[in-house]
């Protein structure tokens, strides 16, 4: 049976995505990656719910997107759903969600139970899933949100665009973060460093929230800056010299596969997602405190050799693990499986 794939993300739907214009989530970024990925496997798929099917994929976590299982599940389509949060990502995020996370935790396990296979963006979702979560090794799958070869590539033309446009010289070092502005992305340490470091240039790039229930930005240093939203994420990329990514919670983290691709060294914090993939020393540095962030990049900023060596190696890790065809393959495969039961 050939696969004919409904992809649904109810949150991007109303006001053709207004709601995400100017946000730029991972959660968003893998919907889109997922639509490209299938294009260049070859294989159907299509965001009308009216048009017949025997796959339904979804990428959100509503209510309504249950009902959607349920229903689709009666016409016996294969269902499957991408595990893109749980109650872990919520719980550091906004002041009020470690009220609610044992019904988070609760309703998800419904929901991805429910499902005949699970997307799981790491083998530490994967995981997460089976021992809090009560879904099965049988039905949790390890496929990567992949990541733009094509898009995301070294341009040094732009570079120079880019870093020009800012007034940074050519040997000057630039840290740089993307992420949304929010706690659980480890605001505090990017703010900790960039006081450490206060002759180096310290950039994040990501949506602010000025609303009641997110956690207000640390009162920032002269040589720190938070760019918000840019239309163009090439600008972060390009114009950086290392990618910090002090996170305290992901389930993959997109940007990081972003900042592989463009070949950058990076420095993220030691927690569990990273495990098996990301080898301190190898193709990453590691930290899990904030003295050992200040140890670990003030190696990075002496040691242009030990810059080289990292990006290179997370680079070839990328593009031979997390490409879109590596992943269109694995998807592809999940389909046939799914189909000849």
């Amino acid at each position: 049976m050939i696969p004919r794939v409904t992809l649904y993300c109810e949150m991007y739907r109303p006001f053709n995505g207004w709601f995400y214009k100017g946000v730029g989530t991972g959660f968003i970024t893998s919907y889109k990656n997922q639509k490209k990925i299938l294009e260049k496997a070859g294989i159907f798929y299509t965001e009308d719910l009216n048009i017949p099917t025997n796959i339904f994929q979804a990428n959100s976590h509503s209510p309504y997107t249950f009902y959607l299982l349920k229903k689709y599940k009666k016409q016996s389509k294969k269902i499957i759903i991408y595990a893109h949060s749980t109650a872990e990502d919520l719980e550091k995020q906004f002041r009020v969600f470690h009220f609610i996370v044992p019904l988070l935790r609760w309703y998800l396990s419904k929901l991805y139970n429910f499902a005949d296979a699970v997307a799981c963006p790491s083998e530490y979702t994967a995981t997460l899933l089976n021992t809090k979560y009560g879904v099965s090794k049988e039905k949790t799958v390890f496929i990567s949100n992949g990541v733009s070869l094509q898009k995301f590539k070294f341009d040094q033309n732009r570079r120079d665009e880019f870093r020009n446009a800012k007034n940074i010289s050519a040997d000057e070092i630039v840290v740089t973060n993307v992420a949304m502005a929010l706690k659980r992305k480890g605001l505090d340490t990017f703010i900790y460093l960039g006081k450490m470091f206060s002759n180096v240039r310290f950039a994040w790039f990501g949506k602010i929230f000025n609303i009641l229930l997110a956690p207000k930005i640390p009162p920032a240093t002269p040589n720190v800056t938070f760019r918000g939203y840019v239309p163009d994420i090439m600008e972060a990329y390009l114009s950086a010299d290392i990618f910090l990514f002090p996170s305290y919670e992901e389930q993959q983290g997109i940007s990081v596969l972003e900042a592989g691709a463009m070949g950058l060294p990076i420095l993220v914090r030691d927690i569990p997602v990273y495990y098996g993939w990301l080898v301190d020393g190898e193709n990453c540095l590691k930290a899990r405190n904030n003295d050992e962030f200040k140890e670990k990049l003030s190696n990075l900023l002496q040691e242009s050799y030990l810059r080289k060596k990292l990006g290179s190696e997370l680079h070839k890790l990328v593009v031979n693990e997390h490409s879109f065809e590596s992943v269109g393959t694995k998807l592809n495969n999940l389909y046939e499986k799914l189909l000849k039961n």
